[in-house]
């Protein structure tokens, strides 16, 4: 089956898009000595040179809009850049994040997508700057060797199994904070409406790596009904619809906590917790596959007299807990069920959501 890239797209309307990726939107006006986008052809430069497995089609005769293959995009859908002074220094977190997202040309409709992310911290004497915010977003994006959103791009194709349509599809439709868990996110100074944003994302995107999986993209502010807007380097504009899920993910933080595990003269550990709610169904039955709470916990270490980072420590938490949770989905270990688990019966429950999964690969 002959695959197209199409190119590097935003995701959501074009108004505003300089607020919502100040420095992503401007890295995609680069060009390359043809004028062509930079960003596109350091992206075709690594699949030509990477044995993905699939048909790429490269060169002048390889037009995706003759409606034969599947086309994808690296589509681009969020961009973040926040900056904490700790004792006279910047601390910088920059995401990127994005998707390798397979299309039909025909009919404008998304097959599926596999949710892609890339994260740099960075720590500076002085103020914050806009010039070195600018080249940790380029570093996530462009990076370099085996870092950055390209290859990380490359890296997922590698992984997955691209097919013109699939019998099912599933979407994380729901990523929500507790009251409380919203009491805990204010009081770090974060932004809930953005944590819970962060939740879903991260939630897609480890069940699309960790069970090689498509998935339909998930709902935010850049999806309005069913219409995503992607916007491409070359200028075209396409409203894409997003099929109805015939199965939908739901992930509930219930609980955040952070307690005081050890001291002594020198450092003081720390513990951060949580408890989650998951919950996998069938819409059109009416029926819940997985409907389970878990718990999960990190331990950091911070010496005396220096101010631990708990928005980071929060946040690694819940990528970790996701992380781990979507793995054990296809190999549940009762080690894990032991430890984590809350509420009886999810090892059965990671079975069925497994055969879920095998229903939309």
């Amino acid at each position: 089956m002959p695959v197209f890239f199409a190119g590097t797209a935003i995701i959501g309307a074009s108004q505003g898009q300089a607020e919502r990726y100040p420095h992503v939107s401007e890295l995609l006006k680069l060009e390359d000595e043809r004028g062509a986008s930079l960003v596109d052809t350091l992206l075709v430069e690594r699949l030509r040179a990477t044995e993905t497995g699939h048909n790429f089609q490269f060169g002048e005769l390889a037009d995706y809009r003759d409606g034969d293959g599947v086309v994808l995009a690296l589509a681009i859908d969020w961009e973040n850049v926040s900056t904490t002074d700790i004792d006279g220094n910047t601390k910088y977190v920059v995401d990127v994040h994005g998707q390798v997202l397979a299309f039909d040309y025909s009919t404008m409709k998304v097959v599926g997508a596999f949710p892609i992310g890339v994260q740099v911290r960075d720590a500076r004497k002085g103020g914050p700057s806009d010039d070195h915010a600018r080249a940790l977003a380029r570093r996530a994006l462009i990076g370099e060797d085996d870092f950055g959103l390209l290859a990380s791009f490359v890296e997922m194709l590698k992984q997955v199994e691209l097919k013109p349509a699939y019998s099912n599809r599933i979407q994380v439709t729901t990523a929500e904070l507790s009251p409380e868990s919203v009491s805990v996110v204010d009081e770090l100074g974060l932004d809930a409406d953005a944590f819970s944003a962060r939740v879903g994302q991260t939630m897609s995107k480890y069940l699309a790596s960790n069970q090689s999986v498509p998935v339909l993209p998930f709902k935010k502010g850049t999806v309005i009904g069913n219409q995503m807007a992607a916007q491409f380097t070359n200028g075209d504009v396409y409203q894409l619809e997003i099929p109805n899920p015939d199965y939908t993910v739901s992930f509930t933080v219930d609980r955040l906590r952070k307690l005081e595990l050890d001291r002594t003269s020198s450092q003081i550990a720390y513990l951060y917790g949580l408890y989650a709610t998951a919950r996998v169904s069938q819409p059109l039955l009416e029926k819940d596959y997985a409907n389970h709470q878990f718990k999960y916990a990190v331990s950091s270490t911070v010496p005396v007299g220096i101010r631990p980072d708990d928005p980071a420590a929060f946040e690694e938490l819940v990528l970790s807990s996701i992380n781990s949770f979507t793995q054990q989905i296809s190999d549940p270990q009762r080690e894990w069920v032991d430890k984590w688990g809350v509420t009886d019966g999810i090892q059965k429950a990671f079975l069925e959501m497994d055969d879920v999964l095998a229903k939309c690969r």
